[in-house]
């Protein structure tokens, strides 16, 4: 009996032996070494899974970046004659890249100063564009974006996420935004700027088109021009359901030197008008061409220029 007894114990030992070899080497994996390329030296596409990529100042990658479950770091002066991609890690990218494709889920995009890239798009994480850089369009979900001074993109859009663009940049689209707040200064943007949900502050742009929110408050300011309309429609909106306890105030306030080419718009339901308070201000110095379009119950304060005059609708 004894010695079946040292058998179990035995056996219970190779058991926990093979156990902690197990695991120790899983330690070792979870721990490789990155994969590196060292600068100003030229290698093909890159893939990686679970580890650091690496590439040096000045590298040449001629093909894609791709890792999974792991960031990707390059540094100043990279090329990539392709796409960089990842998953569950972050890019982080250094002065003057030039690139195609820039893609990641669950993980930030910071993207140096002087860049040229194509889309820049992610889930689940925020988005840098660096001072002076290039790209094509800039989107995300879940996450943030922001555009450093001068630089320039084509469209820009995020949902659930914040959207801040600096000074001197030029949006050759237009920004768009859902759940979030919006702060642009001093930048051009050539199409509609639209917002669900989340404020709009403005201050000396240039807008191409429209400007639009839903539940939220348009601010422009400074020497800002705006060539179509500024737009809160909510004549449309379907109010059964609310919560009874529940009120949205919206508000259009147009101040500064600001230049308004159209009109400037603010409807409250046309269903039940109880949840809803409404409020255009026009400053002293402020010009709408058009006309100041607002359903009854909305408050006005104008004290700037209207070229087309007060409409009241039912």
């Amino acid at each position: 009996m004894c010695s079946k007894a040292r058998g179990i114990g035995s056996g219970r030992v190779l058991q926990t032996m093979f156990v902690s070899a197990v695991l120790a080497s899983s330690i070792q994996a979870a721990v490789a070494d990155p994969v590196v390329v060292p600068s100003d030296t030229e290698t093909t596409g890159i893939e990686a899974r679970n580890d650091l990529i690496r590439v040096g100042d000045g590298a040449i990658v001629n093909g894609d970046i791709d890792n999974r479950n792991g960031a990707i770091q390059l540094g100043d002066s990279v090329r990539v004659d392709g796409s960089i991609e990842s998953r569950n890690g972050a890019i982080a990218v250094g002065d003057e890249l030039i690139a195609a494709d820039i893609s990641n889920r669950n993980g930030g995009i910071s993207i140096g100063p002087g860049s040229q890239v194509e889309d820049v798009e992610n889930r689940n994480g925020s988005i840098v564009i660096g001072q002076n850089s290039q790209a094509g369009d800039v989107s995300t979900r879940n996450g943030s974006i922001r555009l450093e001074a001068g630089a320039m993109v084509d469209d820009v859009e995020t949902r659930n996420g914040r959207i801040v663009i600096e000074p001197q940049s030029t949006i050759k689209g237009s920004v768009k935004t859902r759940n979030g707040k919006m702060s642009i200064s001093g930048a051009s943007v050539a199409k509609d700027i639209t917002s669900r949900n989340g404020a709009v502050e403005l201050a000396d742009v240039n807008v191409g088109g429209n400007i639009q929110s839903h539940n939220g408050k348009i601010d422009v300011a400074g020497r800002s021009e705006i060539n179509g309309d500024v737009v809160i429609d909510l004549s449309e909106l379907e109010v059964s359901g609310w919560s009874m306890g529940s009120k949205t105030e919206l508000e259009i306030v147009i101040g500064g030197d600001t230049q308004v080419a159209g009109s400037v718009v603010l409807k409250l339901p046309r269903e039940d008008r109880s949840h809803h308070t409404g409020r255009i201000v026009l400053g002293p110095n402020a010009i709408v061409v058009g006309n100041v379009v607002v359903s009854q119950g909305v408050e006005t304060d104008l004290r700037g220029e209207v070229g087309g005059g007060l409409v009241v609708e039912d």
